[in-house]
């Protein structure tokens, strides 16, 4: 299957090079080989290095267990849409999103949104104590896509989330609000943003 492509760039930070790269609407089998056959070994080798390091688990990558052969499968599912990001031949980073839930900020409560099911970025553009991050600006692209998908379906830029600790930190920064622990979500904290920022978030990419 082919989908189509939209030219980005990441910014290799071993150089501070721009490196041209793709996002891609969808994830095909391509981008799953590479999660298996690359991502799978660095995570290894980067959990590895932690434990050496006596990294507590708490402090390891939070992604680690997620299964994206699996996920992919369910994106045969309407309801789902799937984005990759590709650079100097390599996934390096993938993302699902939901199309199925609806806003609980005051004010557009009920309404439809993206709902950002899941996104990860491959183990070396993640930043842990003792490594060198690879690429920056993968998260932040995919989550454009996300608002920009939002503002295409009609849903004016509204997007949530539930995230996982390590990124909490990203999203505030990203001046998405947080509504708090949600007991019915593994306690993770739920995130929305809304249809004002994302058009500011639109604006500076």
């Amino acid at each position: 299957m082919t989908f189509a492509t939209a030219p980005t760039f990441l910014r290799d930070l071993t150089t501070d090079d721009v490196v041209p790269a793709e996002l891609v609407y969808g994830i095909g089998v391509n981008h799953i080989m590479d999660w298996h056959n690359a991502w799978q070994p660095a995570l290894g080798a980067l959990k590895a290095a932690l434990h050496e390091q006596g990294v507590p688990k708490s402090e390891w990558p939070q992604t680690g267990h997620w299964n994206w052969a699996a996920k992919v499968v369910e994106d045969e599912l309407l309801a789902f849409r799937t984005f990759s990001i590709t650079a100097e031949g390599m996934t390096q980073a993938l993302m699902r999103v939901d199309l199925t839930k609806t806003a609980r900020l005051e004010g557009v409560s009920g309404k439809p949104l993206v709902y950002v099911d899941y996104l990860e970025v491959a183990p070396w553009n993640q930043s842990f104590a003792g490594t060198q991050k690879k690429y920056r600006g993968a998260g932040p692209i995919l989550l454009a896509a996300a608002v920009e998908l939002s503002f295409e379906e009609g849903f004016k830029g509204r997007i949530g989330l539930h995230s996982l600790p390590q990124a909490e930190p990203y999203y505030e920064k990203e001046g998405m609000i947080d509504l708090g622990p949600d007991a019915q979500v593994q306690n993770l904290r739920y995130y929305e943003m809304t249809s004002d920022v994302a058009q500011t978030l639109l604006a500076q990419e």
